[in-house]
């Protein structure tokens, strides 16, 4: 009897041994290595979202389209950035670039080798409506603003335009206003995007 219970008992402190109950609290060296793991993550991956520099496509930064999170809104600092085929940095290699003040939006596309940018600040894909007022910068339509007839003060620097996507290309500019003053513009339901400078807030008709 005594035999049977002791081969019982040794079962069950084997089954114990080799499943327990409870996982072991981490040692010192458990945490560490934990959070060394962790930080080498970068965050800004983790969010979607990356900061000015200079950034491997599909690497640092995934294809998509960016909105510019924090920009001068006047003044003569702008964001500016460049897509660029090619990592030797040659005129060449610029597929497009932008430069101005206010939000801006920017689209990278997956056969980009590099994203460039500087005085940006900080990128996101989120791409949720921004407050007004409606001026400076690069806006999306149907979230940003409604398409819809607009007039701004204008005058001798004003410029703008009506973009089919924010991939900066020549291909993307659906029409471009020349300096006037006042200046109006019809924004049609199918544009994607609208980009301003120093024409003042624009307003609708």
């Amino acid at each position: 009897m005594r035999s049977a219970f002791l081969l019982v008992l040794s079962v069950l402190l084997a089954a114990c041994a080799s499943n327990p109950p409870f996982a072991p609290s981490p040692t010192a060296s458990n945490q560490a290595s934990v959070a060394a793991e962790v930080s080498s993550v970068p965050v800004e991956s983790a969010a979607g979202a990356f900061s000015d520099g200079r950034h491997v496509v599909g690497q640092d930064v995934q294809p998509g389209t960016y909105r510019a999170l924090s920009t001068q809104t006047t003044g003569s600092d702008t964001c500016y950035w460049e897509r660029r085929s090619g990592t030797q940095g040659t005129d060449d290699e610029v597929i497009a670039n932008s430069a101005g003040v206010g939000p801006r939006v920017v689209t990278i596309e997956s056969s980009d080798v590099l994203f460039v940018s500087a005085g940006c600040s900080s990128w996101s894909p989120d791409l949720s409506s921004l407050p007004g007022p409606f001026g400076d910068g690069v806006w999306i339509v149907g979230t940003d603003i409604p398409p819809g007839r607009y007039v701004a003060d204008g005058g001798s620097l004003c410029y703008w335009q009506r973009l089919s996507s924010f991939g900066g290309t020549a291909d993307s500019d659906i029409q471009n206003g020349t300096p006037d003053d006042p200046a109006a513009v019809d924004i049609a339901p199918t544009d994607r995007g609208f980009s301003s400078s120093r024409c003042g807030e624009w307003r609708p008709v």
